[in-house]
């Protein structure tokens, strides 16, 4: 059997900042292989006391079951493991305390195999966004932010994100990095971004810094809190800045692993393999099997070790339910895959960057990528140099190409990451899909802008990681299919080509979407080029509305940007982050909303020259998801 432990009372952790402190269940002095355990963590010196309950199952210490007899439940306090230090705890304050321990039966399996994990992993999202409002931190190192994080699930991945302002100023270089419980990714790499100008000049323009993380520092990261941080490091000269007169966020998702994690790769899910693969043959009750078996489960299952299955030993389901874009599809699984580079240091002008391959389960599906790194030109003036992605040689058509255009009058030398990214629709033309189910290629390019000469010096990728994202999307439910069961995607794209919008107030783009849910998040998306150009010391800004109303609930969803020196650089911006309420804090209903997004300028500054989706795609994407953790 296994005790059910619970604790229901006041925590408190109190004359710190940037701190935590870890309470956790022992038996027997020994804390159980499947922790019971809470943090809290603060980033301010607070004194908050409240009731919180921490609460999980032991069956195994040390590797062994818990023998029938008398047992010494300990509750204890101490230091959280990304740090040895302690601080001010407090435990039980002014009002009833309790544990509660419980014998519980084991849930009816075959004898010798541990306890079943769920049969399918029915994915729900599972999201958390920390938002600052015009921070203005100048630090040139250190940590930024933190955002806490509940991970429900050992095998699954972290998305994390930042969109917001950086700067740097005159010839400096400086380094933004996520650090996990105090390290950085190291499966598959760093998520990180660096910027470098080359003469002296005060420009704050929006950045978007993500990526995908299963292990930090050498370690899984295992489900439980996990604390994120943004931290910053300069590497030439000083003077940096965050978040300026803006709002910045950061995004964590819990994801499922990559596409090629799965069991179509060899993979697993469910059971207690962490996504491992089958290892064959194995051994169960004096029999060998050589592929996958349903003895004793109702659905087939595997070894993932090799030798008899026995109370050690790791198993996972074979068949993952992973079926998109179908009508009967009993659950939508996410279909993700992740390419970094670090130092790419590409000095490409004209041609394919990188290539990538994607299985793409689905004709009737969707693919959205995305370039996360950095892209430059120099030693020209009134120069443009364009990036682009094709699918197996040919760019998007349906509904625009996915690229990004960077244009500059005066020959800087600019270092910068940027996203370049959108949806590919798969039409049915003529009997077939346009972007058929198999191995597709995927290219990231690199080339001149229609009506301007030959790049002069591109640099696409610079010295820290860069990555290209593919995920495969189903087509979007507005009205949720009777029998689905789970998370069912629901959203859209509204792109254009060369828009040229050179309003400095009011509507760039609308894109009416229809809510499926009362209650739900909507992430609202911006992706193309914004400038500002024609004045010194001046600064205009672009942001969302619902409804004609700006998101309250949390922040609201905006970028600046702001120059000191008359230039004229158009580049690619990011505007992103998720609203679940507009206006005085009202909640998002069912049914059409007005997604606008907008420009204007920015309080204390006069209106400017201000451009919007210049001779490139731009697109706004809204998607509906559940509120967060």
């Amino acid at each position: 059997t296994s005790l059910r432990l619970t604790w229901s009372g006041d925590i408190r952790l109190h004359g710190c900042t940037g701190c935590c402190m870890r309470w956790h269940f022992t038996v027997n002095g020994l804390e159980c292989d499947s922790t019971v355990d809470g943090q809290v963590y603060q980033a301010q010196n607070l004194n908050i006391h409240r009731i919180s309950t921490i609460t999980g199952y032991c069956r195994h210490v040390s590797g062994l079951p818990l023998l029938q007899g008398q047992h010494k439940i300990q509750f204890n306090v101490g230091n959280c493991p990304f740090t040895d230090d302690l601080y001010d705890a407090y435990t039980g304050h002014h009002s009833n305390s309790r544990i509660i321990i419980e014998e519980i039966a084991p849930t009816r399996s075959p004898p010798s195999l541990p306890p079943p994990g769920p049969p399918i992993y029915i994915y729900q999202p599972n999201w958390r966004q920390c938002t600052w409002s015009a921070k203005n931190d100048d630090r040139d190192y250190g940590d930024f932010g933190h955002c806490s994080f509940t991970k429900q699930r050992d095998d699954t991945w972290l998305k994390v994100s930042y969109h917001g302002d950086i700067r740097v100023i005159q010839h400096h270089s400086g380094r933004w990095f996520f650090r996990i419980d105090g390290a950085e990714c190291t499966v598959p790499d760093s998520i990180d971004a660096e910027l470098y100008q080359s003469i002296s000049f005060n420009n704050h323009r929006p950045a978007a810094i993500t990526g995908y993380c299963r292990s930090a520092g050498g370690s899984r990261i295992r489900k439980g809190m996990h604390n994120v941080i943004l931290s910053i490091s300069r590497a030439i000269g000083r003077d940096m800045y965050t978040c300026w007169n803006s709002v910045c966020r950061m995004v964590i998702e819990e994801v499922p692993p990559p596409a090629n994690a799965f069991p179509d790769a060899g993979g697993t899910c469910g059971g207690t393999a962490i996504g491992a693969s089958c290892v064959f043959p194995f051994s169960y009750k004096g029999k060998s099997y050589s592929q996958c078996t349903t003895v004793e489960r109702e659905q087939s299952w595997c070894a993932t070790q090799g030798g008899d299955v026995g109370s050690h030993n790791k198993w996972g389901y074979c068949i993952c339910n992973k079926k998109i874009g179908t009508n009967n599809a009993a659950a939508y699984m996410p279909q993700w895959e992740q390419y970094t580079w670090k130092s790419l240091n590409s000095g490409i002008d004209n041609g394919v960057v990188r290539e990538i391959i994607f299985i793409k389960k689905s004709g009737q599906t969707s693919l959205r990528v995305s370039w996360h790194g950095d892209i430059r030109i120099r030693g020209c003036t009134n120069c443009c140099g364009r990036w682009f992605f094709t699918i197996d040689g040919e760019e998007c058509s349906s509904p625009q190409p996915i690229d990004a255009a960077v244009y500059q009058s005066n020959n800087i030398n600019l270092h910068r990451p940027a996203t370049v990214g959108g949806i590919c629709e798969s039409k049915l033309e003529n009997g077939a899909y346009s972007i058929a189910a198999g191995t597709r290629r995927i290219q990231f390019r690199v080339g001149q802008c229609p009506g301007y000469g030959p790049v002069f010096d591109a640099s696409t990728g610079w010295i820290y990681v860069s990555r290209i994202v593919v995920e495969e999307l189903p087509t979007p439910k507005p009205v949720r299919p009777p029998q689905s069961i789970g998370f069912v995607p629901n959203y859209k794209q509204c792109a254009f080509h060369s828009l040229n919008k050179g309003e400095d107030q009011g509507i760039i783009i609308r894109c009416p979407f229809v809510k499926r849910e009362t209650g739900s998040y909507l992430r609202l998306t911006y992706e193309g080029d914004i400038r500002l150009a024609g004045c010194n010391v001046c600064c205009m800004r672009w942001y969302f509305t619902v409804d004609g109303a700006e998101c309250s609930v949390p922040a609201k969803i905006d970028a600046v940007i702001h120059i000191t020196g008359s230039i004229n650089h158009h580049r690619p911006g990011t505007v992103s982050g998720l609203c679940g309420g507009v206006g005085d804090g009202r909640t998002l209903q069912q049914g059409e909303r007005n997604v606008q997004f907008r420009v204007g300028k920015c309080n204390a500054f006069e209106t400017s020259d201000a451009y919007t989706c210049w001779n490139s795609a731009c697109r706004v994407i809204v998607e509906e998801v559940p509120p967060p953790q």
